[in-house]
């Protein structure tokens, strides 16, 4: 037998050639990712190999293959890589029909997410924005299944634990705000009151309702759920107003809480009550004093007067109509111009301190003339009589 003879008995059969139906892998994604390599035998024999690479990120199954076809599954692991990561390797095909090495080019782009009005969130930065312009729209979007998928392209997945937990909440405003102030994105959204108080008056005979407003301050963005009641009975107070929502403020974190007075129920002339605002971090509480004003108010420029003085009866008319007055004085050394006077909102009403020439007379040059005296004031207002008595001091001495 020659030697060309005993060569081809010796090989007999063509040996494996390994094929494969890429010659690289090339990716640009946001998210974890998965493919193929097909690989076949173009030669003969059986062919056997495994495949492994240089990068931890890519896994593959199997990492073993035997036969003339054989379909390799990778998967790549986003980890910890961030958008804009470009990232080069390997992998290597070592088989008994030869060895194959394919370079990999891998580059992370961000995932934008595009929400139903258009709006497109690459980062949970421009969800919050987003948030902060249009609570109601977010919390929809925070519903949909494919915000779960886009959390997924995000370093770490804890995000997506925490979606998971937040997203069974039934109120998705509460659900998002949450989500955020866990990512240390926001903090949990504070009220305040504009003021801790407020004096109403009351003018004499009305009738009709008194409207008032109490301002509410949210000083930190994000989900509001607060309850507007009153602290104890005061059934002559009404709110209007009995719950705050994120939706009750404007642009500019400002609210308000609208109630009416029922000036007709008031039980006593000065009443208080409480209107406490409830929220899951505590209790606020504004105090309301209702005073219902006299018919008049009345007072004397001073309440000590000498002989050739001269004084005023300040009067302010509460009612907001005009007032027919009636002042008297209990001695004759204190002179009116009148007895009656038509007045408007307010007046001074003069008057004169004299003693009558036959007084001075009986008087010694060192006796000291002193009485206490008073001033009747009186007016009628519907069926309510209005008196007030002033009462003051006169005597020839200055400074008793």
């Amino acid at each position: 037998m020659d030697l060309t003879r005993e060569l081809l008995e010796q090989y007999e059969y063509s040996l494996p050639v390994i094929k494969a139906d890429k010659s690289e892998i090339r990716l640009e994604t946001s998210r974890d990712a998965r493919g193929s390599i097909e690989l076949r035998n173009s030669g003969g024999g059986a062919l056997e190999g495994s495949v492994a690479s240089n990068l931890p990120a890519l896994a593959f199954a199997p990492k073993q293959f035997a036969g003339n076809k054989a379909r390799i599954e990778f998967k790549f692991n986003l980890g910890a890589y961030e958008a804009g990561d470009v990232i080069d390797g390997r992998v290597f095909i070592v088989s008994n029909g030869g060895e194959l090495i394919l370079p990999v080019h891998i580059t992370i782009t961000s995932r934008t997410l595009t929400t139903d009005d258009g709006t497109a969130l690459s980062t949970l930065e421009d969800f919050l924005a987003y948030t902060q312009a249009n609570a109601p729209e977010a919390a929809r979007t925070f519903a949909r299944k494919d915000f779960g998928e886009w959390l997924l392209t995000m370093p770490g997945n804890v995000n997506l634990e925490l979606y998971e937990h937040f997203k069974f909440d039934s109120n998705k405003e509460r659900a998002v705000d949450n989500f955020l102030i866990c990512h240390g994105l926001k903090r949990k959204s504070e009220l305040a009151l504009e003021s801790s108080s407020t004096d109403i008056q009351v003018i004499p005979g009305q009738k009709d309702g008194i409207s008032g407003v109490i301002g509410v301050r949210r000083c930190v963005d994000g989900f509001v759920e607060a309850a507007v009641s009153t602290a104890g009975a005061a059934p002559w107070l009404r709110l209007i107003t009995n719950r705050l929502t994120a939706s009750s403020f404007d642009k500019n974190g400002v609210s308000c809480i609208d109630y009416v007075i029922n000036p007709l129920i008031l039980d006593s002339r000065r009443v208080m009550a409480d209107v406490a605002v409830k929220t899951a971090g505590g209790q606020l509480v504004h105090r309301l004093f209702v005073r219902t004003l006299p018919v008049m108010s009345v007072s004397l420029n001073k309440n000590a007067y000498v002989m050739s003085d001269t004084g005023k009866v300040m009067l302010e008319n509460n009612t907001g109509g005009d007032l027919v007055v009636e002042i008297m004085p209990k001695h004759d050394f204190m002179k009116f111009e009148g007895k009656r006077y038509l007045i408007g909102a307010r007046a001074d009403i003069p008057f004169e301190i004299k003693l009558t020439p036959q007084k001075l007379a009986l008087l010694a040059d060192r006796d000291v003339f002193y009485a206490r005296t008073e001033i009747m004031v009186k007016t009628v207002y519907g069926s309510t009589v209005f008196t007030r008595a002033l009462e003051l001091g006169v005597s020839t001495h200055k400074g008793f």
